[in-house]
Parts: C-alpha cells; sequence; structure tokens
C-alpha cells in the first residue's frame, strides 16, 4: 500500500487502507453508493484528503448501521475484536453457501468471487467497511486472495449492540461467586481450589506475597482466572477464522452491554453461526455457568432462567474496614473484605507474615524507597502513615532521605555476560540480587560466599577485579 502523512486521531493503517481504497479498489459506482448510505456530497469524496476527512467520520454511520441485519451488526463486532485486516475467505461461513459441500473442490476464484461480490455490496457499499489490495504478493497469485479488508476502530463508538432486546435487572443484585476471596486467603490456609489452573498457588516467600513465580499482582490472579474458565468450559484451544478465541470473543461480546442490561446463554449464539457453520459451536449454558462458578460473571434468575452479565469490580471500602491497627505493632489484614485492586500496592511496600491464621503486613523500608511517586503518594500509603506508628516511621525516613545520593559501603557489583545465569541467581537470592544495568548486578557482601559456591557450581569462572582508590583509601574488592 502507499504511505502517506498520518492524522494524529486516526489509525495508521485504517487510514493507509483507506487511501489505497479511494485510489485504486473503488469504482464510480462504488462511490455514488457509498455517497448515498453516508449521506455524503459528491464535492466531498471528490479528492483522497476529502474523501479521507469525511469517511472516517460519524456523518451518516447511524443510517448506515441501521440498514444492517443483527446478523451483520455481529459480523462487524467480530472484525472489531480481531482489530486487524481479514481477507476474503474470513467470510465464506457468513456470506457463503452452507448447504454445499463442494467448497474444497473447487478453485479459489469459483469459490470465493460471489463472496467477495456479497461483501461489495452489503458492507463496502453501505461505507462501513475498507478494502484495498495487499502489497504482500506471496502465495497469492490473483487479485481475489490479495483483498483485505478491515472495520475502521473509528467506527466503534457508533457501532450498535449484537443483542436486540437484553433484559433489564438492577446489576447490584446479580449473584456473585466471590473466587478471588477465596484464592486470596490461600496464603493462609495454603488450600487449593478444585479444578483450578495449576502454577498460581498463593505464597509468602522472603516477607512477599508471590504467585505463579511473581511478586503478586491482579493482572495474574485475572490470568488464573481466565485460565481456570477455559478449562472448565473444555473450549478447544485453537482459534476460529481471523484468529479468533471463543472465551476471548464472549467478554468481549458481553462489554458490549450497558449497565444493568443481562442476556440467556443463548443469545452468544449469533456470534457462533458467524464462526461455527459446520455445527460444533461452543456449549452457551456451560460456558456462562463455568464463567459464574469462577467469579467472571454475574448471575440473575428469573422465571427459571439464568440471566448473565460481566462481575465488574466490587465497590471501593474504606482502609479501616480491612486493616486492624494496634499501636506500633504489624498492621491484620482482613483478607475477607480487602479489596483485590488494594492488595497490589500492599504487597509493593509492605512484608507479610501469617501469625494466628492471620495475615500481618509491616513496612518495607527498600520498597517504599524505591517506589514511584502514585505509590507513595497513593490515599492507602498516606492512610497508613496517618494512622500506623509503624508506618508513618519508615515512610517519614524514606521522605527525609529522598532525592539524596546514597552510598552503599558494604555493597558488591557483578558483571554476568550470560543471562541465564543472571536468571538463576535472581531465583535463588530474590531479595539480595538487583539488576542494576545491562548485564550487571549488585548484592550484599554478606551473600557473597554463597552466590559464588552457586556460581562455581554451575561452571562458571569468577574473576575479582580491585576498584579504584577511594578518596585515597584502601583498595577494596
Amino acid at each position: 500500500m502507499k504511505k502517506y502523512p498520518v492524522s494524529e486521531t486516526n489509525n495508521k493503517e485504517t487510514v493507509d487502507m483507506l487511501r489505497d481504497m479511494y485510489d485504486a479498489a473503488l469504482t464510480a459506482a462504488d462511490l455514488r453508493v457509498i455517497c448515498k448510505s453516508r449521506d455524503f456530497y459528491s464535492d466531498e469524496v471528490s479528492s483522497t484528503p476529502l474523501f479521507e476527512s469525511v469517511f472516517l467520520t460519524e456523518k451518516g454511520l447511524k443510517s448506515a448501521f441501521g440498514s444492517l441485519t443483527q446478523a451483520e451488526i455481529a459480523l462487524l463486532h467480530v472484525l472489531n475484536f480481531i482489530n486487524k485486516a481479514v481477507d476474503v475467505t474470513f467470510f465464506e461461513y457468513f456470506y457463503g453457501d452452507r448447504d454445499s459441500d463442494t467448497g474444497h473442490y473447487q478453485s479459489f476464484a469459483t469459490r470465493y468471487t460471489d463472496i467477495f461480490k456479497k461483501v461489495r455490496v452489503s458492507l463496502v457499499r453501505k461505507g462501513i467497511l475498507l478494502f484495498a489490495e495487499s502489497a504482500n504478493t506471496w502465495g497469492r497469485t490473483t487479485k481475489l486472495e490479495r483483498w483485505q479488508f478491515r472495520f475502521p476502530e473509528e467506527f466503534y463508538p457508533f457501532l450498535p449492540s449484537p443483542f436486540t432486546l437484553p433484559e433489564i435487572f438492577d446489576a447490584r443484585s446479580g449473584i456473585r461467586n466471590d473466587i478471588f476471596r477465596r484464592k486470596i486467603k490461600q496464603v493462609v490456609t495454603g488450600t487449593r481450589i478444585p479444578d483450578e489452573s495449576t502454577g498460581y498457588v498463593l505464597r509468602l516467600s522472603h516477607g512477599k506475597l508471590q504467585i505463579k513465580g511473581h511478586e503478586y499482582r491482579m493482572k495474574y490472579l485475572k490470568k488464573w482466572q481466565v485460565e481456570s474458565w477455559h478449562a472448565s468450559a473444555m473450549l478447544e484451544t485453537k482459534t476460529r477464522k481471523g484468529g479468533v478465541h471463543p472465551l476471548q470473543l464472549v467478554i468481549y461480546a458481553l462489554s458490549q452491554l450497558n449497565q444493568n442490561e443481562w442476556i440467556l446463554p443463548d443469545d452468544l449464539s449469533i456470534f457462533w453461526n458467524i464462526l461455527y457453520p459446520e455445527g460444533k459451536a461452543p456449549d452457551n449454558r456451560n460456558i456462562c455457568e463455568t464463567g459464574w462458578n469462577w467469579g467472571y460473571l454475574l448471575k440473575q434468575e428469573l422465571k427459571g432462567q439464568s440471566y448473565y452479565r460481566l462481575a465488574g469490580t466490587l465497590d471501593t471500602q474504606e482502609p479501616e474496614s480491612y486493616l486492624r491497627v494496634t499501636g506500633n505493632q504489624p498492621v491484620i489484614l482482613d483478607l475477607e473484605t480487602v479489596p483485590y485492586e488494594n492488595l497490589d500496592l500492599l504487597v509493593q511496600i509492605s512484608k507479610m507474615a501469617v501469625l494466628d491464621s492471620q495475615l500481618q503486613i509491616s513496612p518495607d523500608l527498600i520498597a517504599i524507597g524505591n517506589a514511584q511517586s502514585m505509590v507513595r503518594n497513593h490515599p492507602l500509603t498516606l492512610w497508613l502513615s496517618t494512622n500506623s506508628l509503624l508506618f508513618r516511621e519508615v515512610i517519614e525516613k524514606v521522605d527525609k532521605r529522598w532525592g539524596k545520593l546514597v552510598i552503599h559501603e558494604n555493597l558488591m557489583v557483578a558483571r554476568i555476560m550470560d543471562l541465564s545465569l543472571v536468571v538463576k541467581l535472581q531465583r535463588s537470592f530474590p531479595d539480595q540480587i538487583k539488576p542494576i544495568a545491562k548485564n550487571v548486578i549488585a548484592f550484599p557482601r554478606d551473600s557473597l560466599p554463597a552466590i559464588q559456591k552457586l556460581v562455581a557450581g554451575a561452571g562458571y569462572v569468577i574473576k575479582t577485579v580491585k576498584d579504584v582508590n577511594y578518596e585515597g583509601e584502601n583498595n577494596r574488592d
């Protein structure tokens, strides 16, 4: 495709395809029909810059989308979810002859020419789908094979809902299965959740809450949740046309619901009719019920039917509802009520320990000193500084030293050219090894014997050098 300067407000790939479509793909008849569909004046499409300036606006989109079938709207949602160009084969399930079984024995032109014509008439000429010839000719001997189609992301805010008549209930009345609560209590109980995705055990290591080998973050908990949901729903692992993964498409589809809107499981079938014409579609009820079991969905029962929507986040709570402060003692963290998102911050600034089946947190001086200003100035950090003597002393100490040059008298530095050895050292000494530059680590002098033993045991040669005199004083290793 030709390359052009791109407007800051529009996607570059979209603009490239739009301009190439105007310059090389559209016929005069195409332009006339697009103008009629989008209510453009002929002089608004008389040049490439003018066509670009009007096409990617919302002008005429409401009427253009209104002329589509509900199935075509769902198709555009799938294309928006994919967010990349597709070729004509993507539309075979939708515009092809589902009753014919001769496709595999036909030439590409015979099989897809009529489908291309239908896409052009039904979507391109409505002014809601881009198409242009791909510059990548490898393995594509005909123009029909090189045609690419894309739904502009600029149109997404105006795309109607894929669901025609969602039910309306108060979202707060939905039944929630709080699986996250059970999961984070694992650090105290050690109890595994049946059928959960393996490798995500929550445990304390050197005072830090870890999950899957990483310091705890909510993103890993959400990944565990989706993987567990996927395994329970028994969905196929391979993707469909255009790289569509069924579960991610379900999440996207449910995200299109407005506040207080709910759907029945069978409402998802509109998407499977596009991607699974051979009749091997996912089980809608199983997807929704297992999604509720793993806390990703809310459920509402009415007249013997189950309605679903995304669970969303819980209402925020005040720190005093989940943090108990007693003098200068460690703060008790209530795992029954702590908001999951706030646990992210507490892990970053605290050392943790389990005592009498309770999780205690104490300030981590080094972590607070290294924390970004948004963490140090977070309302929860400020609340701890105000209400906990233990945290206040540490935070005030950090504030006094903030911005000052600190000289470490008891620190050693090593240059390691083998990345695998760096990884091995970080895993073996997570609290001692600190990367400070490419191929360079720092560690306390007291850790040297143990580190030397591991490095030598792995078959590496250790070289020791002397540093320069520091202010004329003695040399140091």
